[in-house]
């Protein structure tokens, strides 16, 4: 997802429909998105993390976390590594909007049982996150999950052609809660993001 699966264009994908907001508001904005898609958190602390540094950004929208619930990663793995990706952008000094792990229990793919299972598992994750960023200096949690999760399951033209990844009306929901959630964590740098 936070390469874009899913969407139309890559301009639809959610990162990119923040970036395309920020730069609404007269910012200069150079986005760049290290997505991989398929990658666990460990994968995501090897590979992407290293190259923030070199960026220098202001910004990082951090997403990771479906993968590993997929792949049966343990809550405690998954949140051991997660640890270790915000000591290692903590040191970038910018902003991170770090997404909760989305409400897979939504997705039309996946068989109801298996879908139940894997729920609890993201409501684990989802509740260590929370603790364990809640109270970082310059984090955000944006809460997908919870605010994404309803209409997800009420519209399936939020999801793309797959029933899986969302789809271009899908990522501009994420981008919307996205920049509800850096407004009112941080108004004075993130000032009246429209809708």
């Amino acid at each position: 997802t936070a390469q874009g699966i899913g969407a139309v264009r890559p301009e639809d994908s959610f990162g990119a429909l923040v970036a395309q907001q920020l730069a609404r508001q007269g910012r200069l904005v150079r986005f760049v998105n290290l997505g991989v898609s398929g990658a666990q958190g460990r994968g995501v602390l090897a590979e992407q993390v290293p190259q923030v540094a070199e960026l220098d950004p202001d910004l990082i929208l951090l997403s990771v976390g479906a993968n590993d619930v997929t792949a049966w990663t343990t809550p405690s793995a998954y949140l051991e590594t997660m640890e270790q990706i915000a000591r290692e952008l903590d040191r970038t000094g910018a902003v991170v909007a770090a997404l909760n792990v989305p409400a897979i229990i939504a997705a039309p793919l996946l068989p109801y049982p298996v879908r139940l299972v894997l729920d609890a598992r993201t409501r684990r994750y989802n509740d260590g996150l929370a603790r364990m960023l809640g109270g970082r200096e310059r984090w955000i949690v944006v809460r997908i999950y919870e605010e994404a999760r309803e209409p997800f399951e009420r519209d399936h033209a939020m999801f793309a052609a797959d029933n899986y990844h969302p789809s271009s009306k899908g990522y501009a929901l994420w981008a919307r809660i996205t920049l509800r959630a850096l407004a009112a964590e941080n108004p004075a740098a993130f000032p009246q993001l429209g809708e």
